[in-house]
Formats: C-alpha cells, structure tokens, sequence
C-alpha cells in the first residue's frame, strides 16, 4: 500500500632573475673549500651598487562576467545570454571545485571545449558536466545551482569534501557523486527533482537518514551504500536497479498482514472493507467504487507513524502496490478515524481512482502489501520518453472512466467485454431509461448568440481569463458518441473550448500517442481528472496546448477546457474547469 500526500588553469610565468654586470673580463671561478663556508663578500665602497629587478607579477585573470562576454568563450554573447550565464557560474565556481587539480576552464577557450562540459540545445546551455576521476580536491559549489539546464552532473571518483549542496535550480536527470568524501546528510531537495532519474551517492561519508520525498520519484537506479546511513529505505527503492537491499536498513512504512478479520489489531496489519463490511482479499475487490481502510498505526518494522496518519485529509492518496505493473490507487474521501484509545487502528474512507490494468498476476489474492509515501504529486503518462521520464507505464492504467496506453502497447485483449455502453443519468435528475446506451438528442444546433447558447442543455459559462470572448457553440453533433455542447472563446492570441457532456462508453478508450502531449492521471476537488499539456521547450514550437477534463461519476459528466495560445498554463487550464463544476449553491 502506497500512501502518496520537482576558466583557464593559471599558468605561472616563468620569472628570470637578471643579475648585474660590470663589464670587463669575467672573474676567476672560485676556489672551493668543502670543509669551511666561504668568508661573506663584503662590498667595496668604491663598488656599484647591485640593481634589484622586481619579479614579473602574473596577468590578472578577469572576473567570470567579463571573461565570460569576450566573445571566445561563448560566441556571440549578446544572442546566447543563457550561455554566459552558465559560464559565469562554472568559472565562479571552478576553483573551489578543482582544488589543487588542473582544469582548463577559462575565457581563453570556448566553453564547448572545456574540459568534461557538454553544451547543447537550442539556444546552446550547458547540459552536463562529467568529470569523474579527474582528481579533484575541492568542495562542490553551490553555484552549480544556477545552470538551469544541466541533466547531467559525473563527479564520480574525486576526493571532494563537504556537503551536497542545493542544485534544485537545475534539471537533473542523473547525480553520480560515488567514491567522493562528501559528508553530512542526503539532502532533502533531492525530493524535488522530477526528472531525477538516477541518484548515485554512494561510498561517501552521508549521515542521517533518507529524506522522504526522495521517496515518491521513479527513480530507475539508487546506489547509496557505503555511507553512515540510518532510518529506513523507501519501499519505492525496491523496484530500482542499485543497492538497496544492501544497506541493511528496514523498509519505511512496510505493512505485510492482510488482517482476513478486518480489524487490523496488530502492528503491520491493514485490511480494506467493502460497502458491506466484507474485507476486500482480491485484487478485482480492491478495484471496487468505495472502500474503507483499516490500518495499524505501527509498521511491521515496529516504526510508529501516526503523526504522518493524521496529517491525512480529503483529497490525499494511498497506493496499494505489487509491482510496477500491478497497483490500485485510492483518493481519501473524507477525514480520517483516530483510532480509539489503545487499539492504534485508523480508518480512511477511500475511492480507487486509477490502477494498472493488465499487470501480470493483478488478479485474484492480494497476499502481501506495502504502504509507501505521501505524495500530492499526480500519475504522469509521459507518451515520449524524453519528454517527461518520471513515469512511463509499460501496461495500460485505467483511471476513472479513462483506459490509457503507452504508444508501445498493442496488446487490446483486454478491451473484451469492457468498452461497453453505460446508462445515462442526468444532470438536471435521476437515471435515464436507455437499454441500448443511446439517447434521443435534441436538434443538432450551432449559434454565434451567447443568450442562445445559454439555453443549451448542462451550459455554465467558464471563468474567462482577461480579453478572451464568446465566439459561437454546437451542441448535439450527429457524427458525435455522446452529446452535451462545446462552446468556443478566443481572443487575438488565445483560442478556448469548453464542452460539457455525457461520455458513451464507460471505461473510455484514450490512448496516449500524441508524441508532444503529457497526460497526467490526477484529482480534482475529489474527481478523477485528465490533465494534458505540451511541454515548453524547442522541440514544441511557439504555442503551447493544454487540456483538462474532469469526470463527475454521480452526473455521468465529463468537463473539458482545452486552450492553445503562445503562454498556455497548465493552472490556467484546470482552474477554467474548476468553474465549471456544480456548486452547493447552483442547481
């Protein structure tokens, strides 16, 4: 059970000592005397005097903003200002880095040769450092923080000391900092980077324990042995390649007693009732429309977590999880049960809102479970690996009334018997009489008239954003599978849908296949949602789409806001959906 809550080395000169001369004939050499010093000359008064030359002092190296706009390390400074910044913050940083080993990081030469830098995008930033056993004796500076773009950071196999420092301003993907001599803790920061997808710290002197937030990404590699670490391994480790077996600590949050009782009296107990009270021992059972579940306040591990318990509210997740392609996912309905003095048992009154739904083995006995983290973050369907890695399912997930895929899956066998019509129910009364799933439909209707549009059936007008206008709305298509209305909004760089309508088929075919586009299986006020985007970046153009649909199972009701402009957010998407929801206070 998963409980879910981003220059130049210095070259020394060579200084010649010029000694004075007096003309004439050389002297004699002169004669050694092995046992005694030879007697100190003394000057003659009549002598010149010996001029002194001062040695050469060094060129001054110029700070890192001057050396960094001279026009050799970044090539046309003035059109790549991301670029300069990257090389102000490397050269500011690379003393303290390198220590006493040589780097040639200088404005003398382009930083696209520097050593063990890669520069790349476009406009042209700096994406990775790789300097794994380059001997240096340095701390790691926080000034690395600011190359936004960095994915990679090698700094395997060095002797740096110090502390990890705050590098949460860049997009890492891979931290390798093994075979260093970096104390202090794991830091908590680490939790905050989506795209990390492997963290490598190990053989340093870490101490403490391993933050928890680091505990809910989908991390492909974690190497963290050979450190002074203590607590316990996030159950999420286990699905990782690396060494987490091997750090000989307990597992945090681990419950593994199925209470066939329901009662869930002992700790590392938890069982999940049905609407009758039944306890839910299947999988197919753990997939059902409401539950409740039971669970002790202490692990198996003997660790006490009712403090984490009770800060649990509405709207927070809980996952139950097999394997990576066998889990069901529950949103917490409503405030949880303290549990009753002396008994440590809590209740959540939970809804399952997305599960895999073709994992091998996802059927029949549950056995075994572990609760994992709290995590507020939602599912992500990234349907291009290199847009967004945090999760890419390998099996379909079926979410609220949506079934998705990974564009890889071919296998639809499981599609017998599901994508089948559902009965209607209204949003204005109760259920409607449709054996066949198919409804009479008013006239098909299409109006530029905003009051006409108001009489369509399920219409609300949306929470516009500043300047955007009503343009015309349809409703009742006859190519359409459901029916309801689409209204249209735009302004000059602003183009808006909204439809509000019944989905005909229940699960929904919904495959993920759109290279640019990002789905996120999330909730919304307590309703299934799917969230779409396109992420910004060079590969996606100057326009950006984004897409919210929130299902309300009670209704039947599907609410869609999709808008494409030049500044498109996300927020800005999901709270015009927000809009239009019922409210206590509308019909």
């Amino acid at each position: 059970m998963r409980l879910l809550a981003p220059a130049a080395a210095l070259l020394a000169a060579p200084v010649l000592a010029l000694g004075a001369c007096s003309g004439g004939e050389l002297p004699p050499a002169p004669t050694a005397a092995p046992e005694e010093p030879p007697a100190a000359e003394v000057p003659s008064a009549h002598a010149p005097a010996a001029i002194a030359t001062p040695e050469a002092a060094p060129t001054p190296e110029p700070p890192p903003e001057v050396a960094c706009a001279n026009g050799v390390a970044v090539e046309d400074p003035e059109a790549r200002p991301g670029l300069v910044a990257d090389c102000v913050a490397l050269l500011a940083s690379r003393d303290a880095l390198r220590g006493e080993a040589p780097l040639d990081w200088g404005g003398d030469l382009a930083i696209g040769r520097w050593e063990g830098v890669a520069v790349g995008g476009e406009p042209s930033r700096v994406t990775g450092i790789d300097l794994r056993g380059k001997g240096l004796t340095g701390a790691i500076p926080g000034g690395l923080g600011g190359l936004t773009e960095l994915t990679e950071l090698r700094l395997a196999g060095n002797r740096l000391t110090g502390a990890i420092p705050g590098l949460s301003g860049t997009n890492l993907s891979r931290l390798d900092l093994r075979d260093n001599r970096l104390g202090g803790p794991v830091p908590e920061w680490l939790g905050e980077m989506e795209r990390l997808s492997a963290l490598i710290l190990a053989d340093n002197a870490l101490t403490g324990g391993i933050p928890r937030p680091i505990g809910r990404l989908r991390l492909d590699e974690v190497r963290l042995a050979g450190n002074a670490l203590t607590g316990c391994v996030p159950s999420a480790f286990g699905d990782a390649r690396g060494d987490a077996l091997y750090l000989g600590l307990p597992w945090c949050l681990r419950y593994d007693r199925l209470d066939a009782t329901g009662e869930a009296a002992a700790a590392g107990g938890w069982a999940i009732l049905g609407a009758d009270g039944e306890v839910l021992a299947t999988w197919e059972g753990l997939r059902s429309e409401a539950a409740t579940l039971r669970v002790h306040q202490t692990d198996a591990g003997g660790t006490s977590w009712a403090a984490e318990f009770g800060a649990v509210s509405e709207g927070d997740l809980f996952e139950w999880r097999k394997a990576s392609d066998c889990w069901v996912r529950y949103h917490v309905t409503g405030p949880p049960v303290r549990p009753a003095a002396g008994s440590g048992r809590w209740e959540f009154p939970v809804e399952w809102m997305t599960y895999a739904a073709t994992g091998e083995g996802c059927t029949g006995a549950v056995g075994s479970a572990t609760v994992l983290d709290v995590d507020e973050k939602p599912l992500v369907l990234a349907s291009h690996v290199t847009a967004t890695p945090s999760f890419v399912p390998a099996t379909p997930v079926r979410h609220g009334p949506w079934f998705m895929h990974h564009a890889d899956w071919t296998d639809r066998s499981v599609f017998e018997g599901w994508h089948r019509p559902v009965p209607r129910r209204s949003a204005l009364g109760g259920a409607q009489s449709d054996p066949d799933g198919i409804l009479s439909r008013p006239a098909p209707l299409f109006t530029r008239s905003l009051p006409e549009a108001r009489t369509m059936q399920f219409w609300r007008d949306p929470a516009l954003p500043p300047g955007v206008t009503f343009q015309n709305a349809e409703s009742s298509l006859e190519t359409s599978t459901d029916y309801g209305y689409c209204a249209h909004y735009s302004n000059l760089n602003y183009d808006l849908e909204v439809c509000i309508y019944f989905l005909r088929y229940r699960p929904t075919y919904r495959p993920t296949y759109h290279r640019e586009i990002i789905h996120e299986a999330s909730v919304i006020d307590g309703l299934p949602a799917l969230i779409q985007y396109s992420p910004m970046g060079p590969h996606y153009g100057p326009y950006f789409s984004s897409a919210a649909l929130i299902f309300d199972p009670g209704s039947g009701l599907v609410y869609s806001v999709r808008s494409l402009h030049a500044r498109s957010k996300v927020e800005e998407t999901i709270e015009i959906a927000r809009s239009l929801l019922p409210s206590a206070d509308t019909p």
